[in-house]
């Protein structure tokens, strides 16, 4: 049986334990809310300062790693490193992995490295002018599809560096590329809605995105070819628009698409303006993802007067 000393120091272990797994997830929630304001660089620069602040360490860089992993780029230092250590002004430099120094170690044999006397370290090369001395450096690497794409360094800690800050800087070196994928995809994303609006606003035929049933985005010919203004139309339900006799057949062709049962919806059909009267639209449409959900992107044509030639 356990003494009452015995149990004291198991409960107080406990006890830190839960406080260092709370301590992480708070830090983790501060840097995902970071995230939400903040450029991708400042959210990496928030990461090494917390990271440093938690290991001890003054020194801190993070670059990412390139697709033929045989060259990095340096992303950002700590605020620290530039503050107060490092005058090299080398951000979003190109590095071959082979060329660099020993602190690549970790891409080389693809584990996380410690130089706890960096003085001695065999095959080290010396610092470019401005750089930070370093006594003493942690690197890690962090893998994706089997990929090493990001390596975190820490430098210059007062003691060595353990185990246990080699399990603290692998976790928030994945956070940290967690968030980063996260904000590429944005500006992606950001980058492409540019583009696709650019290109829908100075379209001569009707463009929308369709989501949940109403209306994403409405381009300006197809607000004008229905006499609403674009604003007008956004969040109402497609099925407003729709004569009340075609409603049906769109909602089901809408189902379809949305559901994958067909690639592509190409039909007629009478849409309803905004004084009630009629016109004859045809309507182009394909799916796409928007903000991981699906939505519909559709081209509407004006065939009233074409429709009436035929007749």
């Amino acid at each position: 049986m356990q003494n009452h000393d015995e149990i004291g120091r198991t409960e107080s272990t406990d006890m830190t334990g839960h406080r260092r797994v709370d301590d992480l997830l708070q830090v983790r929630l501060t840097l995902m809310e970071y995230a939400a304001g903040h450029s991708l660089e400042d959210v990496l620069q928030k990461t090494l300062d917390e990271i440093g602040d938690m290991v001890g360490s003054p020194i801190g860089f993070y670059h990412f790693v390139e697709p033929d992993q045989k060259h990095l780029t340096l992303q950002v230092w700590s605020t620290r490193t530039v503050r107060e250590f490092c005058t090299a002004q080398r951000q979003g430099m190109h590095y071959s992995i082979d060329e660099a120094g020993v602190w690549v170690d970790c891409v080389h044999q693809r584990r996380p490295i410690i130089h706890n006397n960096f003085e001695s370290v065999p095959n080290r090369k010396g610092m470019p002018e401005g750089h930070a001395r370093l006594i003493r450096e942690m690197v890690v690497p962090i893998f994706r599809g089997g990929k090493i794409v990001a390596i975190l360094g820490v430098g210059n800690k007062p003691a060595d560096y353990t185990e246990k800050d080699v399990e603290l800087v692998t976790y928030f070196a994945d956070v940290a590329w967690e968030i980063a994928e996260r904000k590429q995809a944005e500006e992606a994303l950001r980058l492409s809605e540019e583009k696709f609006r650019l290109l829908a606003e100075q379209s001569i035929t009707g463009t929308c995105v369709i989501q949940d049933g109403g209306f994403l985005y409405v381009n300006p010919r197809l607000a004008e070819i229905l006499d609403f203004t674009p604003e007008e139309m956004i969040r109402r339900q497609v099925l407003e628009l729709v004569a009340e006799q075609d409603r049906d057949m769109v909602q089901e062709n809408m189902r379809k698409r949305i559901s994958g049962e067909v690639a592509t919806m190409h039909y007629i059909f009478l849409a309803l303006k905004k004084d009630g009267s009629e016109v004859t639209m045809e309507v182009f449409g394909s799916s796409l993802v928007y903000k991981g959900r699906p939505a519909i992107i559709a081209t509407l044509l004006d065939i009233t007067e074409r429709r009436q030639a035929e007749e």
